[in-house]
């Protein structure tokens, strides 16, 4: 469906990348159509349809675009409940992202597909900041922590910007549980954000438990 060219992650890192400003807008651009495809699925046709009546964004308004929409969610549903909906957006767009470039990312390699179910897992969530690199634009770091993995990365907006909410720590959130779902197997595994950036952090992180709870 997306006409963007996407790098093969698998043998990549997410410090050594450094996109020229048109890629990185193209790689935004994408990712919102992703996100939009998730709203949609989520919140239905009508009401996406009402909240985003003023945005048609290209790359470059597509971080704005983004950030009005979690926050008509906010206000509309409350801290809670506006959270809940934007994890599960996240879950839904790495079901649509895995469908329109997985193949481009790795995720389709028999040699990713054969690993076992621990190294799969973590060798998505490196994919998955290689990837996240090319969309925020600064490097997202994977570490193990022995019984955990822990991901950071500048996922909101610091405070004080005009696009600052922690609703995008939720979106992520989503996103990081269905992908280990997808790499483990289909079993659910605690992922939780520890620290967040729009709270006074220095980064965003989150909490990769690698026992499943099921």
């Amino acid at each position: 469906m997306y006409k963007t060219k996407m790098p093969h992650y698998s043998k990549m890192s997410p410090a050594a990348r450094a996109l020229p400003a048109d890629s990185l807008l193209a790689n935004r651009a994408m990712a919102y159509r992703v996100f939009i495809e998730g709203a949609r699925e989520i919140l239905g046709a009508e009401k996406l349809a009402f909240f985003t009546a003023d945005f048609r964004p290209n790359g470059r308004q597509a971080p704005a675009a983004a950030a009005a929409l979690l926050s008509h969610l906010e206000e509309t549903y409350g801290a809670v409940g506006g959270g809940g909906l934007t994890q599960r957006i996240g879950r839904a767009m790495f079901r649509y992202g895995l469908k329109d470039i997985g193949e481009q990312v790795g995720f389709r390699d028999m040699g990713f597909r054969i690993l076992p179910s621990p190294r799969r897992v973590e060798n998505a969530l490196r994919i998955l900041a290689c990837f996240l690199t090319d969309i925020i634009g600064e490097p997202v770091q994977i570490f193990d922590q022995g019984t955990a993995w822990t991901v950071q990365m500048a996922c909101c907006p610091p405070p004080g910007s005009p696009a600052a909410s922690h609703l995008y720590g939720n979106l992520a959130t989503g996103l990081i549980q269905e992908l280990t779902s997808w790499a483990g197997g289909g079993r659910y595994f605690s992922v939780a954000e520890t620290a967040c950036r729009a709270a006074g952090a220095t980064a965003c992180v989150f909490q990769v438990d690698k026992k499943p709870l099921d």
